[in-house]
């Protein structure tokens, strides 16, 4: 017996799409929030407030300063985080994010 397959509307294909990028942002939050009791981290404030991140988690790697947005959802992942002022790089992009996190990956840290 063959398996039929099923060709999925545009709208399901969009659906599925952010599923599974809910899911990887899920993920990433939840690695974040293991290294947040590693290394010293905190929550603030966006310097231009968002309706839908009012957090930023601060990490303070041996490699850089990361930040992450949070939404209301997520905040409970850094409950054990202290709220303190805003002291990450105003020119911090993700960009750079991930090239720190791509240093740190493949060459470590001192």
């Amino acid at each position: 017996m063959a398996i039929m397959s099923r060709e999925y509307t545009a709208t399901e294909l969009k659906e599925r799409s952010r599923e599974v990028t809910k899911a990887a942002v899920a993920r990433e939050l939840m690695l974040v929030s293991c290294l947040s009791r590693f290394w010293p981290a905190h929550l603030c404030e966006p310097s231009k407030p968002q309706p839908t991140f009012k957090r930023l988690v601060c990490l303070h790697t041996p490699a850089g300063h990361l930040v992450w947005r949070v939404s209301d959802d997520e905040l409970p992942l850094f409950a054990h985080l202290d709220l303190q002022a805003n002291d990450a790089p105003k020119a911090m992009g993700s960009t750079d994010k991930l090239a720190t996190l791509l240093l740190m990956a493949t060459e470590g840290w001192e």
